[in-house]
């Protein structure tokens, strides 16, 4: 898979395409390159107005250019794309960057620093730092590179950043769970929301099983390691790992969804398939279309939000799992999360158990006023 990454004139900009096909190289997902590619238009842009160059930016510029994150790059990209710079388009309110967005494009920016300063493409201090005597002394005593040896400075922890507000994971209510699933026509899309659920699997873990990673008589399923499918998903977790579904329901949707409604002439090992009578009912299903289908049932049953996606209901699976006592470092490994610290925010107490310890201190209270 080849990025060509291209400035609003539409000329090639030889480093960013060089940083690209590096993260590419070592491994990264084509969702993150691809977001590298869209974060890193923000710096384009705004060497452009500043009429700076990739070697002119230095520290003093960082204010700068926070402020242009986040009060006009998404101004500025609107006019790039002949949108209306009032922030109207098509009569909807486009708003400016969030705090996490602006986070985001600044981390990718200190990467691709991080990269020039690595390949000798730039000679000065990381522009993302903000205390130079600490940067000196930092970067003098980090091991070099490996391909990086010779340059005079290594890459340093960058400083500059956006407070971002705690976002907590919204789980969807079981009620709407099961609402959902009764609502779906086909068992494929029964199987998959409900592996994703009972499983905690991420959509694109579920999208990539193959019907041997199905083991029913351990009641199981494998999620393996994936990183060439030809749809451009791939798996988060870098370490094979199984799941286990005791529940009494998903595997069987599974297996009469396999029986009686896959499409049988597939060559695909595939688990789920597009299906149907169309003439790509033998084709590999796909994230999007998975997209449209939950949010089409989610906006029949009128529980739509911003935040009722398909990895909601790993957000449920996880939730549930923690609050009827399972520990995390267990719910770690279920969940294939490589650090502890994105297991610990499902443990962060819930509102209903904060009602619920609130009404019972009230209750306590009451009969001892009483007594």
């Amino acid at each position: 898979m080849t990025y060509v990454f291209t400035d609003d004139q539409d000329q090639p900009v030889e480093l960013i395409n060089r940083f690209l096909l590096y993260t590419l190289n070592r491994g990264s997902s084509p969702n993150t390159v691809r977001a590298y590619s869209n974060d890193l238009q923000y710096l384009v842009r705004f060497l452009r107005e500043s009429d700076l160059s990739f070697a002119d930016l230095r520290s003093r510029h960082m204010p700068d250019f926070l402020d242009y994150l986040r009060s006009r790059a998404s101004r500025t990209a609107r006019a790039a794309y002949g949108q209306s710079p009032n922030g109207r388009t098509g009569g909807r309110v486009v708003r400016q960057l969030s705090p996490a967005s602006a986070s985001r494009a600044l981390a990718a920016v200190a990467m691709f620093y991080d990269f020039l300063i690595t390949y000798e493409q730039y000679d000065h201090q990381h522009p993302l730092q903000i205390v130079e005597g600490a940067v000196s002394r930092l970067a003098e005593r980090r091991p070099r590179p490996a391909l990086g040896a010779s340059s005079k400075q290594g890459p340093v922890r960058r400083r500059t950043s956006v407070k971002v507000p705690e976002r907590l994971p919204r789980p969807m209510r079981r009620e709407d769970v099961e609402h959902l699933v009764e609502s779906f026509t086909k068992l494929r899309d029964k199987a998959l929301t409900l592996l994703l659920v009972n499983g905690g699997l991420r959509p694109s873990e579920a999208l990539t099983l193959d019907l041997s990673d199905i083991q029913y008589g351990l009641r199981r399923v494998r999620v393996r390691v994936v990183h060439d499918d030809p749809r451009g998903l791939r798996t988060k977790s870098t370490q094979e790992r199984t799941v286990d579904l005791h529940d009494g329901v998903t595997l069987a949707v599974i297996s009469a969804y396999v029986m009686h409604e896959r499409p049988r002439e597939s060559g695909s090992t595939l688990l789920f398939l597009v299906g149907g009578n169309g003439q790509r009912r033998l084709e590999p299903l796909s994230y999007s279309a998975v997209n449209r289908t939950f949010a089409r049932r989610c906006e029949a049953l009128g529980i739509r939000t911003p935040w009722t996606t398909p990895h909601a209901l790993r957000h449920t699976h996880a939730t549930e799992m923690f609050e009827h006592g399972m520990r995390d470092m267990t719910l770690q490994k279920r969940l294939g999360h490589k650090s502890l610290q994105s297991t610990k925010i499902y443990t962060k107490v819930s509102d209903p158990a904060v009602l619920h310890d609130y009404q019972a201190a009230i209750e306590s209270q009451r009969r001892q006023e009483g007594s």
